[in-house]
């Protein structure tokens, strides 16, 4: 039943479903805020990831869109190998760091595949992007705002100094935090391109995005604005088809060497960080507990941090900063050296496939409009190389944006691209 509420050419129409939807990504994306006024809130992702991938085990019966069989069929290969490293390795073999961990690598991919499944039976996509991306242009408008009065010297919003200033952060807690976010703000104001309105002033807002994330002054943020801009350039502009190939390539590993390779020479090249550490030991362990790992809760994670992991204390950690005991801020900032460690060479090697099959998917169920094959190539590249230097896919922030992501499909890849295993 349509009730008066948004206007669609001359009708103005309310969808329940859809704004419903919409409700809970924003719910999901803005959760970091709230969670600090309703402490319960912070585990809002963990239950929405868990109701929606019950929806997708229900209609799991009925058919599997075959990309998601393969998806499917890593997680729970990551699962079985993560509990079998556990119980052989020893290192932590207590239930509750064990579930809280296995929730944390895997809750992204649930969501995203329950997610994808009830957008495909239930909603109309157009409506929810274009109601989400209402928000998040007031919220672009906030920060400009706060920005400009931030670099004025009005009000501070940053004390992390950078190329001689202040990065502006918001009221988050690091420039960093903020860079995070801005990934879902260009997404779906890139796809809400296609969707009737004044384009102009949608334009105008992902620009004002753009700077914004600019200010946090964060090499990444650099980075990728200047992909984001190749691929806008390359797709819409000049109307041409996106390939992974050597001229385009070129161009990306140009813009990633130009802004990130200082950034990761601090990172690796130097043996006293931590993240050199996490990755050394990281490879140390995968050799120890060849092939398996040693287990959910043991490296580089939250949990391993949070429980202070036993491998740890056997490695030192204790003596280098940001992984100690007692500040061990560092000790969940990496992605890699973590699945290398605690699931080992199979373990790495289900990952890699699991994410790979993922952004398939995305690049797959995005090519049918040129606004929405930018924001699939923005989020699947920006997510990859994130994952390389940041925690990135165990980062609560991503469990929202892959919330998302299924938004900005096409609705016409439903007899296209979505082939599926059927059961009977």
């Amino acid at each position: 039943m349509n009730v008066c509420l948004i206007k669609v050419g001359k009708m103005i129409v309310f969808r329940p479903k859809e704004v419903l939807f919409a409700m809970l990504a924003l719910l999901l994306y803005f959760q970091i805020y709230i969670q600090l006024f309703v402490s319960p809130f912070q585990y809002f992702d963990e239950a929405l990831s868990v109701l929606f991938f019950l929806y997708f085990m229900m209609v799991l019966s009925k058919r599997l869109q075959t990309s998601h069989c393969t998806m499917l069929i890593m997680i729970v290969a990551v699962v079985i190998i993560g509990l079998m490293g556990n119980y052989t390795a020893g290192v932590r073999t207590d239930i509750k760091p064990i579930i809280n961990d296995m929730g944390n690598t895997i809750k992204l991919f649930l969501i995203y595949l329950g997610a994808s499944s009830y957008l495909y039976n239930h909603l109309k996509k157009e409506y929810v992007v274009k109601y989400i991306a209402f928000v998040f242009k007031g919220f672009v408008g906030i920060l400009f705002v706060c920005m400009l009065l931030h670099f004025t010297g009005i009000v501070n919003f940053g004390t992390d100094v950078r190329f001689g200033l202040n990065s502006f952060q918001f009221v988050n807690n690091g420039a960093g935090q903020l860079s995070v976010m801005m990934y879902a703000i260009i997404m779906m104001l890139t796809a809400d391109l296609k969707n009737p309105g004044n384009v102009a002033i949608k334009k105008m807002f992902i620009i004002m995005a753009l700077i914004v994330w600019i200010s946090t002054l964060r090499s990444r943020a650099f980075m990728f604005v200047a992909i984001y801009c190749f691929v806008y350039y390359t797709v819409v502009i000049r109307k041409g088809k996106f390939k992974l190939n050597i001229k385009n390539g070129i161009v990306i590993l140009g813009i990633l060497y130009m802004f990130g390779v200082e950034q990761a020479e601090s990172y690796f090249a130097n043996d006293k960080t931590a993240r050199a550490n996490l990755l050394r030991y990281g490879i140390r362990t995968m050799k120890d507990y060849f092939p398996i790992g040693a287990g959910f809760g043991t490296y580089g994670t939250d949990v391993a941090a949070k429980f202070y992991s036993p491998l740890y204390v056997k490695y030192g950690f204790n003596r280098i900063y940001g992984l100690a005991r007692e500040y061990s801020v560092f000790a969940r900032d990496s992605y890699w050296p973590a699945i290398m460690g605690q699931f080992g060479f199979l373990g790495l090697i289900a990952m890699v496939v699991l994410i790979g099959q993922w952004v398939f998917d995305v690049l797959k169920k995005t090519r049918y409009n040129k606004y929405t094959f930018v924001a699939g190539i923005f989020i699947a590249v920006t997510q990859v190389v994130s994952s390389i230097a940041t925690a990135t896919f165990f980062n609560f922030v991503t469990v929202a944006i892959f919330f998302m992501i299924p938004l900005i499909f096409s609705d016409d890849i439903k007899q296209q691209a979505a082939k599926f295993v059927k059961f009977r």
